[in-house]
């Protein structure tokens, strides 16, 4: 039988470990610059590290279990290392844009919009579309404050839930009913 503190212990450590590891990939890439804070290298790493985490957390619980995870406990524990590491990670986040640097959201907004203007540009966007862009960009709240981050946070649990389900199939491995001799 699986021992529930055990699977806490593991999903916790876990989820911290993992939620550090992509806190700190955010303030590499943000004492790198603004640019390299918004490139799709760092977003596409920053989604890595996040899905790629929990799910080797998941295989690495499977093989401590001597192999063998039924689906259930592969989704709990897949789901709540991403819980935990997003949770971590938020929090990083909104230390970042509400105390270490109160500019950088007007950066990222300013950045992502100069890297919008220049696709939109490349693909021959009718310049009133561009436009319209510039103009729903800055007449956009902006708004970082920890309500923000925690809706942030809800709209990833459903996406680690997604995340979770996808993994937790992919990783279970039943016990077998009877013993083959």
């Amino acid at each position: 039988m699986m021992n529930d503190k055990q699977l806490r212990d593991y999903v916790l450590q876990s989820g911290l470990a993992l939620g550090i590891i992509i806190g700190v990939a955010t303030i590499i890439k943000y004492l790198l610059g603004v640019e390299i804070f918004t490139s799709w290298w760092g977003r596409l790493l920053t989604i890595f590290l996040s899905i790629g985490g929990p799910i080797y957390h998941g295989v690495k619980w499977k093989q401590f279990k001597e192999g063998y995870l039924d689906f259930r406990h592969s989704f709990l524990v897949i789901f709540s290392v991403f819980a935990v590491s997003m949770f971590v990670s938020t929090m990083i986040d909104y230390t970042l844009y509400n105390f270490i640097d109160t500019d950088l959201a007007e950066l990222v907004v300013e950045e992502d919009l100069k890297s919008s203007v220049a696709l939109m540009e490349k693909v021959g966007s009718p310049e009133a579309e561009i436009d319209k862009l510039i103009k729903q960009t800055k007449d956009r709240p902006k708004d970082y404050g920890i309500v923000a981050h925690l809706q942030v946070y809800l709209v990833l649990l459903v996406i680690g839930a997604v995340i979770g389900l996808i993994g937790g199939a992919i990783i279970k491995n039943n016990a077998p009913v009877f013993d083959e001799e």
